[in-house]
């Protein structure tokens, strides 16, 4: 029985989480590598980019793998992560909004880089919901 092949905004979507999340997760050993650790702040420093970059790339790397292997819960699965990303986007951007008015420069590195992370993943977000009918007709 010949298999019938991922609709395409699917698999530009799924090679993009992969590669992606790949990037991430080097980005993070490589950071991991070049942080001197005798000091208190380069623990908590790694600690928060640990939370912020490896573990949602690493839930998206295997939600990515298993979209590949046509399962519709991996689908749902991608997209409760992706749900979990921009409600805590959209509580960095409320937050933001209330320390403006306190300090002139609101934003600290934790902001940019875990807004940064969510927006390199957007585009995959749009394709996965843009073409999930043609998605679940394929999925078992």
């Amino acid at each position: 029985m010949e298999q019938i092949p991922l609709p395409i905004k699917t698999k530009i979507a799924v090679w993009w989480i992969i590669i992606v999340s790949v990037i991430g997760a080097i980005f993070f050993v490589i950071l991991h590598m070049t942080t001197d650790y005798t000091m208190g702040p380069g623990f908590i420093i790694m600690f928060f980019l640990f939370i912020i970059i490896l573990l949602p790339s690493f839930f998206l790397l295997i939600s990515g793998l298993l979209l590949l292997k046509r399962k519709k819960w991996a689908w749902w699965f991608t997209i409760v992560i992706f749900s979990i990303q921009i409600a805590e986007l959209i509580y960095i951007v409320f937050r933001q909004i209330a320390n403006f008015i306190n300090t002139p420069f609101p934003f600290t590195i934790f902001d940019i880089v875990f807004d940064l992370s969510i927006l390199i993943f957007l585009p995959s977000l749009i394709l996965l919901l843009l073409d999930r009918k043609n998605f679940f007709k394929i999925a078992s």
